[in-house]
């Protein structure tokens, strides 16, 4: 795309299920909106406007989504750092021939276990309120969240809550 400047031209193909994507997305951020088919020739520039806000606005929104992943993952690190210190403490443990009995141990193993689905979904798949997710996941692993470890989550929820404004985290 070096030469675009300089004579060279691109061609772009945006379907009409995409191209009603960008309609929706920009109207709802006030951005005028052109002819979507781009005909005339005034039309063409606004419309490739179009398309570079819309990418702008679903890289961002991309972006947004990996934060807060991110953020649960650091969050979820708490609770694993203390049950991996629960588990190498309690290591002579699991060298007797015998099953374990102390339920703290065995919900330790539990936080590191990961179950694998297979499964395919009929459709989409269903957003995931990231408050919602924290909460149920500091409730199943509260045993594991130490106080001094309860800043480091505090943090994580005021930088959650400052990501998704519209949603809230408690």
């Amino acid at each position: 795309m070096r030469g675009i400047a300089r004579g060279q031209r691109i061609h772009v193909f945006v379907i009409p299920e995409v191209a009603e994507l960008v309609r929706r997305e920009l109207s709802s951020a006030d951005i005028p909106i052109g002819d979507p088919q781009g005909l005339a020739k005034a039309d063409r520039k606004l419309v490739l406007q179009n398309i570079a806000y819309w990418l702008i606005v679903n890289s961002m929104r991309t972006e947004r989504v990996q934060y807060s992943q991110l953020c649960l993952q650091n969050v979820s690190n708490v609770w694993r750092k203390q049950a991996y210190k629960t588990l190498f403490a309690s290591s002579d443990t699991f060298l007797q021939m015998r099953p374990v009995q102390d339920e703290r141990l065995l919900q330790a193993l539990r936080i590191f276990k990961e179950d694998v689905n297979y499964d395919i979904e009929q459709g989409a798949p269903q957003m995931i309120d990231f408050g919602a997710q924290l909460r149920r996941d500091l409730d199943d692993n509260r045993l594991f969240v130490v106080d001094e470890d309860g800043k480091a989550v505090s943090h994580l929820k005021l930088m959650l809550r400052s990501c998704w404004s519209n949603r809230v985290v408690s």
